[in-house]
C-alpha cells in the first residue's frame, strides 16, 4: 500500500535555480535528510511525466499547474510534508525494528503501488493512457525506488500495529465476513428533486409513500418514469463505490430524510438515493474491493500512528518550502515574503 499521503503534484522551476539554500537539506527528520537537489529533482519527474501524472492526480484529486517555468507553494509546502512522512516511517522502522529493504520487499510494493494508483483512477472515473504498471516504468528507477521504500516502509510500520488488518487471505476474509452486507450487491432508486418541492416530499414521505410513487411524483430525473429504478450494481462496478456511499446504513426500500444537495447555475437539488434489494456477493467477487476497504482502514490507523511519531520528531524544513506545524503536523504554506517570489525554492513560485 502507497504510504500514507496526500499527494499534490507540482511544476519545477527547472533544473538550474536562482539562489542558494542556506542549508543543502530541503527536510529532515529525527537526522535523517533529503537533499535540496533531490527534492527538486522529484519536483521534476512529478512535472514531466504526464502518464504518472494522470494517476496522481486521481490519487489525490488535483493536477499539475502545466507551467515549466513555476511550481507551486502550495505544492512545495506540501510535496515537504510528504518527504517528512516518509523519512518519519523509514527512520522508525529502521531503528526500532532493524528493518531493511530488499529487492523482493521492493517488487511487492511495486505491485501493490500500481493497483494503488489504477483503483484511484478506477474510482474518480479517471481513463489514464496507460496502465499503472506502465506509468510507473516510465519514471526515473532512483524515484521509484525511493518511493516504494517508503511505501513498503510503510507496510511495516502497519503491520506492527495491533489494530491493523493483515493484508493475508484469512485477514481479508474475516473483514469480508464482518461487514459482509457492505458488498451486497444493491438495486437502487433515486429521486432528484427541486428544493422548492423538499418540504412537499418530506411531507409525502412522512405520510408513507413509496419510493416508486416519490420519484414518479418529485423526480425531475429521467428515472422518475420508472419509479426512480437505476439499475443494479455489485462490487465490480466502477460506479459500486459511489452507490455504496448513498445507501450504505440506511434500510432498504426507504429514501433517507436527509437527502444530499446539489446546488447548479439552474438551482438547488435534493439528492435521494434508496436501496430497492440487496443480495449477498459472495468474497470471490467482492475481493479487490475488500482489499481496498482494508487499505483504506489500516491507513487511516496508520496515519494516526505516524501524527503521534512526528508529534515527538525532530523535524526541520527549510524555510523556502514552508513552515513546519507540529500541531497539525504538516508544511504550511509560506505567506511572506510573497508566495510569488520565495528565494531559494525556485524562482516564481505560485500560490
Amino acid at each position: 500500500m502507497r504510504r500514507i499521503v496526500v499527494l499534490l503534484v507540482v511544476s519545477l522551476v527547472g533544473a538550474v535555480f536562482a539562489g542558494r539554500l542556506i542549508d543543502t537539506s530541503a527536510v529532515a527528520v529525527n537526522g535523517s535528510k533529503l537533499s535540496d537537489s533531490t527534492m527538486r529533482a522529484e519536483l521534476a519527474v512529478l512535472q514531466s511525466h504526464p502518464s504518472y501524472d494522470c494517476y496522481i492526480g486521481a490519487l489525490a484529486a488535483i493536477t499539475t499547474t502545466g507551467d515549466a517555468h513555476a511550481f507551486s507553494a502550495k505544492g512545495a509546502a506540501t510535496w515537504a510534508r510528504i518527504q517528512v512522512e516518509g523519512l518519519n516511517v523509514v527512520n522508525y522502522v529502521q531503528n526500532h525494528y532493524h528493518w531493511t529493504i530488499s529487492t523482493a520487499v521492493l517488487d511487492k510494493s511495486r505491485a501493490i503501488y500500481a493497483t494503488d494508483l489504477a483503483n484511484a483512477a478506477s474510482a474518480k472515473g479517471v481513463t489514464c493512457a496507460t496502465r499503472a504498471s506502465s506509468a510507473l516504468h516510465q519514471l526515473p528507477g532512483w524515484f521509484v525506488t525511493d518511493q516504494l521504500t517508503q511505501n513498503a516502509a510503510s507496510e511495516y510500520f502497519i503491520s506492527k500495529l495491533k489494530s491493523a488488518i493483515p493484508l493475508t487471505s484469512a485477514g481479508l476474509e474475516g473483514f469480508y465476513t464482518a461487514h459482509q452486507s457492505n458488498y451486497d450487491k444493491v438495486c437502487v432508486a433515486i429521486a432528484i428533486v427541486p428544493s422548492a418541492k423538499g418540504a412537499a416530499f418530506a411531507k409525502a414521505q412522512s405520510a408513507g409513500d413509496s419510493v416508486a410513487t416519490l420519484a414518479r411524483h418529485f423526480s425531475i430525473d429521467a428515472t422518475a418514469a420508472h419509479g426512480g429504478a437505476d439499475g443494479c450494481y455489485g462490487p465490480a462496478s466502477s460506479s459500486y463505490s459511489i452507490v455504496r456511499d448513498y445507501v450504505i446504513g440506511n434500510p432498504t426500500g426507504k429514501f433517507p430524510t436527509t437527502p444530499r444537495q446539489e446546488a447548479t447555475s439552474s438551482g438547488t437539488y435534493l439528492i435521494y438515493v434508496a436501496a430497492t434489494s440487496r443480495t449477498t456477493t459472495p468474497y470471490a467477487s467482492a475481493a479487490n474491493l475488500v482489499f481496498s476497504d482494508v487499505q483504506a482502514y489500516n491507513a487511516e490507523i496508520a496515519s494516526l500512528a505516524q501524527n503521534q511519531l512526528l508529534a515527538t520528531a525532530a523535524v526541520v524544513v527549510d524555510p523556502s518550502l514552508g513552515h513546519w506545524d507540529r500541531a497539525s503536523a504538516t508544511v504550511l504554506t509560506l505567506r511572506r515574503p510573497p508566495t510569488s517570489s520565495v528565494p531559494g525554492a525556485g524562482v516564481g513560485l505560485r500560490p
